[in-house]
């Protein structure tokens, strides 16, 4: 019994002092990194488990003793708390990296203890903050555009270090920058903060703002600086004009203004087409006023050490009138009969000019021959000998301008030429009637006359020819006579006494040594009507018409004529009256113009057959029907515009003269003139006839639709 309880008692010692002798110190706490106002109090922890070692503790590697009022423990060394508590701290004496030691158990043990270092930060607050670009102090910051601008914030003498944020147009720039912070020496407490940033520029950052703000636990604003930079860049143009629309030469003012933007400034310049050099070194161009030459394409550009602009562009538009400039190809033309002949125009104007060729007669009529610049006459004939003007024209704020060229004369030579248009093709005289036959012809130069009169009905078959001023018996040839027109004659064949054997086809010769021509008319002598042969058939109509009308009468007075009765109501004896009797009568000698009784009684009657009365005449294949305009005796097409201006459309007696008697369309031929008689024959049923004239030539009237001797001009 006293055996086991010694060895349970040994095993307690041993296990005591195995226990004793494992127990090692350890942490249970460290201290950590704080920040602390100036003044302010703080406490370093700095607990140890089984301690049996001495604490103590170090700042920046030197030891701190415990002193009142300044450095006390905060908890009880013995059970293992050594923290120590910091009072009225100091930046000069208490920032720093504090550890807590612990000395070891026993010089046995190796179980000293050291902790980590803790920065403790007294605070401090910054003092200066500036803004400048790296590496150049105190300048004006200055970049080209498209660079990239480095600037520096730099703050100074604040603990901890301060942090430092970007601005640019009131917006926090995120990226781009970084920061660093050292001491200002290695003996100073406090730091410089040095932010860096890379900026990309444009010309629209000329004049930013860029602001840097350092923010501190110890202020309660931040601390702010800013600068504004300056952005170079090359010009650019723009122009500015007044009003340019509708401006007349020597009339109205124009004012051009180039605003060049640029950093720096840059110099102007003013050039136009078509001329050398520099038009204008001046920012504003005036005009007053406008001139024709002042008129074309204006360019602006402008120059700083970084470069030339783009030009700008404007155009200055002056409207004047046309001018002739040149007429050709020479003043006098001589043109070939059958040929080509070309004239030219040139004319300038702004608008561009429309172009006329005028050509006038010497009668005085004037015809548009073309509307180009060049006139080209693909046919000559005498009917383009005269003079020719070109005539420019354009329109300026809806006035019509307008302006004629000297006179160009063509001279047309060659071939004679009948003109046809005008020429008589058939004369009809009376028995023992002096006959007229007469030819106009243009020739250049004159040609030789000679009139076929044929063997004049002496059946010998011989051709009796007359050159001009020569006769033979009652046919004479005279010489020819100048018309009105240049190299224009008229032939004419005197026919004294003409007899009904003269009534055949007469030809007109013409030659020169361009050429030859030839033109025909046929002579037509019609016999006396005796007055006892009229007298007779006047009475043997009157009989007729008499005899007719008492059978009328009588038919209708038996009702055996249908005819007579009404479509609605019959006609009875009960219903008939005498007065009937005399209506029919004057129906009847009025020319059945009943349809015609709300004239009054001496008016004008139209006789039916005068209207509607045929002919088995055949055309003549010699005669010629005129179809076209008054000079479209060539080739050459003319359009509606290229009509006669003064008096295209005339009629022809066979004198040559204008017949202008129609005094509502001077010289136009009316249906009336054709169909209707100038005076009335009042009933009766024989037609009057228009005897022949030699002299005057009036045409009876006849209204077939293509009278034997008809000429027709169409507008």
């Amino acid at each position: 019994m006293n055996k086991t309880k010694m060895e349970y008692l040994s095993w307690l010692v041993i296990l005591c002092l195995l226990k004793t002798c494992s127990a090692i110190q350890g942490w249970v706490e460290q201290p950590e990194y704080q920040e602390v106002n100036p003044q302010g109090s703080f406490v370093l922890p700095c607990v140890i488990s089984e301690k049996r070692g001495q604490c103590r503790w170090e700042k920046d590697g030197a030891p701190v003793g415990l002193q009142d009022s300044k450095y006390e423990w905060a908890g009880n060394p013995d059970t293992g708390d050594c923290s120590l508590r910091v009072l009225a701290a100091e930046l000069q004496y208490d920032d720093g990296v504090w550890q807590c030691q612990v000395t070891p158990s026993s010089f046995q043990n190796k179980d000293a203890l050291t902790s980590e270092g803790a920065q403790i930060v007294i605070r401090e607050p910054p003092t200066e903050i500036h803004i400048q670009r790296i590496g150049d102090e105190g300048a004006e910051v200055i970049a080209s555009a498209g660079e990239e601008l480095e600037l520096e914030c730099i703050v100074s003498g604040g603990n901890p270090p301060a942090q430092i944020h970007w601005f640019a147009h009131n917006k926090e720039i995120l990226s781009g920058h970084t920061q660093e912070n050292s001491r200002i020496s290695p003996e100073a407490r406090t730091w410089i903060s040095v932010s860096r940033l890379t900026l990309p520029v444009s010309k629209s950052d000329n004049g930013a703002i860029i602001k840097c703000l350092a923010e501190h636990p110890t202020l309660e604003a931040s601390l702010a600086a800013q600068t504004a930079i300056t952005i170079h860049y090359p010009p650019s143009v723009s122009i500015e004009t007044s009003s340019l629309s509708n401006l007349e030469d020597e009339k109205d003012p124009a004012t051009l203004r180039c605003t060049a933007d640029s950093n720096p400034p840059a110099t102007v310049l003013w050039r136009k087409e078509g001329l050398n050099g520099i038009f204008s070194p001046d920012d504003e161009i005036n005009f007053s006023p406008v001139t024709r030459h002042t008129a074309g394409l204006y360019s602006c550009s402008a120059k700083n050490a970084l470069g030339l602009s783009e030009p700008a562009f404007v155009q200055l538009d002056v409207k004047y009138s046309p001018s002739i400039l040149s007429v050709g190809p020479s003043h006098i033309v001589a043109a070939q009969k059958n040929k080509q002949a070309v004239l030219s125009c040139e004319a300038e104007g702004n608008p561009a000019p429309r172009y006329q060729w005028l050509q006038k007669l010497p009668t005085q009529e004037v015809f548009i021959r073309g509307s180009q610049k060049t006139l080209v006459i693909d046919n000559v004939t005498y009917n383009h000998q005269g003079e020719f003007v070109c005539k420019a024209m354009n329109t300026i704020n809806g006035e019509e301008r307008s302006v004629q060229s000297e006179p160009i004369r063509v001279e047309v030579s060659g071939a004679p030429q009948v003109m046809k248009y005008e020429a008589q093709h058939e004369v009809r005289v009376q028995n023992g009637e002096d006959a007229t036959l007469e030819v106009l012809f243009c020739a250049d130069p004159p040609p030789k006359q000679a009139w076929h009169l044929g063997d004049l009905g002496s059946g010998s078959g011989s051709n009796i020819i007359l050159a001009a001023g020569t006769g033979h018996g009652r046919f004479i040839a005279e010489s020819a006579r100048k018309s009105d027109r240049e190299d224009c004659y008229i032939s004419v064949l005197r026919i004294n006494g003409a007899h009904p054997t003269d009534s055949h086809t007469y030809q007109l010769k013409l030659s020169n040594n361009h050429g030859n021509d030839s033109h025909i008319i046929h002579l037509i002598v019609r016999d006396h009507v005796s007055q006892e042969s009229l007298i007779a058939v006047i009475v043997g109509a009157t009989l007729t018409i008499l005899l007719f009308l008492l059978i009328c009468i009588y038919c209708c007075k038996s009702g055996k004529n249908a005819c007579c009765r009404s479509s609605d109501n019959s006609t009875t004896k009960k219903d008939f009256k005498p007065t009937d009797i005399e209506s029919e009568r004057t129906d009847v000698e009025s020319t059945h113009s009943s349809n015609l009784s709300g004239f009054p009684e001496k008016s004008s009657v139209i006789p039916p057959d005068a209207l509607y009365s045929s002919s088995n005449e055949k055309l003549n294949p010699h005669k010629q029907y005129i179809h076209d305009s008054l000079f479209n005796d060539s080739k050459e097409s003319l359009r509606a515009d290229m009509m006669n201006i003064t008096n295209l459309n005339r009629t022809q007696s066979s004198s040559g003269d204008l017949n202008t008697s129609n005094a509502t369309h001077p010289g136009r031929i009316s249906y009336n003139d054709l169909c209707f008689p100038k005076t009335s024959n009042y009933g009766s049923m024989k037609k009057k006839k228009h005897h022949y004239n030699a002299t005057t030539q009036h045409v009876g009237v006849d209204c077939r639709l293509n009278p034997p001797n008809a000429t027709l001009y169409y507008n």
